[in-house]
Parts: C-alpha cells; structure tokens; sequence
C-alpha cells in the first residue's frame, strides 16, 4: 500500500483559513485465505488506485470564540477484483 499526500493553507485573513488537501492511494493485495481452504479454496487479487482532494474553509467569530468550518471532498477510486477458485491437494 502506497498512501501520499500534502496539505496547502492560505490564510485569507486573521479570521479565515482556506486549506487544500490532495492525495493519492495505491493498494494491491493478493491473498488465499486459509479459512475458506476447507468449504472454498480461491485466490483472490484485489486493487485500487485513488485519486481525491479535500478543501476546507475556516473562519473564527465572536473574537474567534466561534469557529464555523465547511468543506468538500472529491475522491475518484476505480477498483479490480479478481478470484480463482484452487484445487487443493
């Protein structure tokens, strides 16, 4: 598993924050279950490739005593499953 990321800030003013995170997954796994050997014995190859980012905004009120934070995310993650059944002997 790969994980990267890096987060940007612009600070608008004293009061506001404006904060960009963009990352990227990359996730492969191949694996044969010992529990399933006995009823279904099967490989299974799995993975993903993500790619997002997350944008948060921040201001502060009432003498930064309040704080209201809003935000969005977008995340795009297709993904591959495989799975062969095996003979075990």
């Amino acid at each position: 598993a790969l994980r990267l990321s890096a987060e940007m800030t612009y600070k608008i003013s004293d009061k506001q924050l404006l904060t960009l995170t963009p990352f990227y997954r990359d996730n492969q796994m191949l694996m044969m279950p010992s529990w399933m050997v006995t009823y279904d014995p099967n490989m299974r190859d799995y993975e993903f490739t993500s790619y997002g980012a997350l944008l948060k905004y921040r201001q502060r009120f009432l003498d930064n005593t309040v704080e209201l934070i809003v935000g969005m995310d977008f995340d795009s993650t297709p993904s591959t499953y495989r799975e062969e059944k095996i003979d075990v002997t």
